[in-house]
């Protein structure tokens, strides 16, 4: 046998078996040492229990319009009149920025975020993942730890189920829910790569856990 011939072989063979693989795969699956037809690759009952309490954070602050130095030229003025000036005329407004994320603590409405996602907000208002939109009031807020309460009047308010970090290992799955660049409500999921995590000069008192899910901008406090 030549390596021509050989090569043919091995590949027919290759071949032969993956055909007997997926026959056993559509046919019987439960002769196989685990069932893949039992097997259940979602999230989506741990994302249930926790994604209704996980809320939008934005801030409402206070700016004034700048004047358009050409609109202000007395000859231009002239001969397009007072009106030309539109929104021009320095008046304040209010704008609407995407801060972050936070998480409803108890059914009075008590949720907790971090502190720079609320950092010199005027207004702050909360949105609800069923749409829900309301205003909230700062109780407190703690620079050294980064963190911050909040309180929203609502009805029927989800609340986050609370475990124990102490519980976490190294390789545990994580899922991370947020509000990332406003686009909505997202889960992206990773695993624990650390816990304990020190000295990262993030605030005064820190022991973080550490994942490799995806955290962008607007998952703070999420």
């Amino acid at each position: 046998m030549n390596f021509k011939q050989a090569l043919t072989f091995v590949v027919q063979s290759i071949v032969v078996g993956l055909a007997a693989a997926a026959v056993v795969l559509l046919l019987m699956p439960g002769r196989l040492p685990f069932n893949s037809a039992k097997q259940v690759n979602s999230y989506h009952t741990a994302i249930e229990a926790a994604a209704p309490a996980v809320v939008n954070i934005y801030s409402g602050n206070t700016y004034a319009e700048q004047k358009n130095p050409i609109l202000q030229d007395p000859l231009f003025r002239r001969f397009f009149g007072e009106s030309s000036q539109g929104n021009t005329s320095g008046k304040s407004k209010k704008r609407i920025d995407s801060k972050g994320s936070g998480v409803i603590m108890d059914a009075d409405g008590h949720i907790l975020t971090n502190a720079h996602v609320i950092e010199g907000a005027e207004e702050i208002f909360v949105t609800l993942r069923d749409g829900r939109e309301t205003i909230a009031r700062t109780i407190g807020i703690d620079g050294d730890t980064d963190l911050a309460v909040l309180k929203i009047d609502l009805d029927n308010l989800p609340v986050i189920p609370v475990g124990d970090s102490n519980q976490l290992r190294v390789g545990d799955i994580v899922l991370a829910i947020g509000n990332p660049y406003d686009f909505g409500q997202t889960v992206t999921q990773g695993i624990i790569s650390a816990t304990g995590r020190k000295r990262l000069g993030i605030t005064t008192f820190d022991n973080f856990i550490q994942t490799d899910a995806d955290i962008n901008p607007g998952n703070s406090g999420g």
